[in-house]
């Protein structure tokens, strides 16, 4: 079966926590009064699994790991931290645009004011207030002068 990854696990520190759990669920005989993860819930319920069993288990720690070597990563850095809805957003919109297993790691820089900048293996998109200000900064002077 091939996995998804829901948009609530978007970094690698999550994947590795999924890893973990996987293992240890892996080598019980008995998976009674085992209290889940809200991660794996999560890929359970994105992925239809209504009951894990040993495959289901060896098959998502199989998935798991690959991301683990394989998933391409990026880094947001923010003005503000996003809420969890608009995070949820952010991620399934990266994912449709770039790659369904992208990892993300959001660095809040309060300095930006506004706006996003976005650095990947291919170079760095920046897309926020500050550097839109410093880089029309003689523009804006010369118009408020003018006006």
């Amino acid at each position: 079966m091939a996995y998804k990854l829901p948009a609530t696990i978007y970094n690698p520190s999550q994947l590795r926590s999924l890893q973990r759990e996987l293992k240890q669920l892996k080598s019980l005989r008995s998976a009674q009064n085992i209290v889940f993860s809200e991660n794996l819930q999560e890929l359970a319920v994105t992925n239809s699994v209504k009951k894990l069993n040993t495959k289901i288990v060896s098959e998502m720690l199989s998935f798991i790991e690959t991301l683990i070597g394989d998933a391409p990563e990026v880094s947001v850095s923010l003005a503000s931290s996003p809420g969890n809805e608009d995070r949820v957003e952010f991620i399934s919109w990266m994912r449709r645009k770039i790659h369904p297993q992208l990892m993300i790691h959001f660095v809040i820089r309060p300095e930006l004011l506004a706006g996003c900048i976005v650095r990947t293996a291919k170079g760095v998109h920046d897309w926020s207030l500050k550097t839109a200000l410093e880089t029309n900064k003689e523009k804006l002077t010369k118009r408020l002068i003018n006006a």
